[in-house]
């Protein structure tokens, strides 16, 4: 695949609030597509895929997650980026394969990630639907806010959202 092909068939689509967060989270997927459209010209094939996104958490392992993950926001000052994916899915594990790059990881220092395995749509219902995702790999920067007590023991979707992005360098607007 050439480079041009990669930009051209590629889709990043990113709503936005924050203007400091949405820059960052523009620079992360924009970094994920260069890092890739450099792999794909300078290679005979596409970068290689990961073997699986992430770990199949029951919701009650999910939910002790996100209240730790917040907290470490809070502490550390920085967004939390909710990344849904699944196994199946190839733009997900391509874009895990990618982490390994150095600018990448510099680039995911910023955040505090949690990777939510959504299996086939059939897990985690409550943050899939509220946050209606229908199209993985999909990263949401949020912003836990400190005033509000308790608010790492409150859902996700209590949460400010700071930006959205849904990443799809294999498959483009077909799985949208």
């Amino acid at each position: 695949m050439d480079s041009g092909k990669f930009l051209s068939d590629s889709v990043v689509v990113v709503r936005c609030i924050g203007k400091v967060h949405r820059v960052r989270l523009c620079r992360l997927a924009f970094t994920v597509f260069f890092i890739w459209g450099a792999l794909s010209a300078c290679s005979d094939g596409p970068p290689a895929l990961a073997d699986e996104f992430g770990a199949m958490r029951s919701d009650a392992e999910l939910a002790s997650t996100l209240e730790i993950q917040c907290k470490n926001a809070l502490l550390s000052d920085r967004p939390v980026l909710l990344e849904f994916g699944a196994d199946w899915c190839t733009d997900c594990r391509r874009v895990e394969a990618l982490k390994s790059d150095p600018e990448l990881q510099q680039e995911l220092s910023h955040w505090v990630p949690i990777k939510v395995n959504v299996g086939r749509y059939d897990r985690h219902l409550d943050l899939v639907n509220q946050f209606e995702v229908k199209s993985i790999a999909r990263w949401i920067a949020l912003a836990p806010d400190s005033d509000k007590a308790d608010i790492c023991k409150a859902s996700p979707t209590q949460w400010r959202i700071l930006a959205d992005s849904v990443i799809e360098p294999v498959s483009g607007a077909d799985s949208m």
